[in-house]
């Protein structure tokens, strides 16, 4: 996962990817840990999913004024869900749908046996 990199790591691709969800060299550099924990803890205090969604596109117009991170799976534009995607991102590791994501691992493991 591109995650596990640092920013000079990344190709250009990915920092691309990375400078539309809203990272910088900086942020990414920085505590990406946290970055990923709060999203994943925002989440989860969320009880009804759509709950807060907006009416209209949430970041078609704001560029990279509003952080891709504060957005669920849902809210993000096709090209932010490709730019996710890119990263290594998938619906259940960007929502923190931790089940989901172990039972995607499994079935991963399972494929290469």
């Amino acid at each position: 996962k591109a995650w596990d990199y640092s920013w000079a790591e990344l190709t250009e691709e990915q920092r691309d990817a990375a400078t539309l969800l809203g990272w910088s060299k900086a942020t990414w550099d920085g505590d990406r840990e946290k970055v990923v924990e709060d999203q994943v803890d925002d989440v989860a205090a969320v009880q009804d999913p759509l709950d807060g969604v907006p009416d209209s596109a949430p970041l078609e117009d704001e560029a990279n004024d509003d952080k891709a991170w504060d957005y669920s799976w849902a809210e993000l534009t096709e090209e932010q869900r490709d730019a996710a995607t890119l990263l290594g991102w998938s619906k259940a590791t960007w929502d923190g749908d931790r089940e989901k994501v172990v039972e995607d691992q499994v079935d991963d493991v399972a494929a290469v046996q």
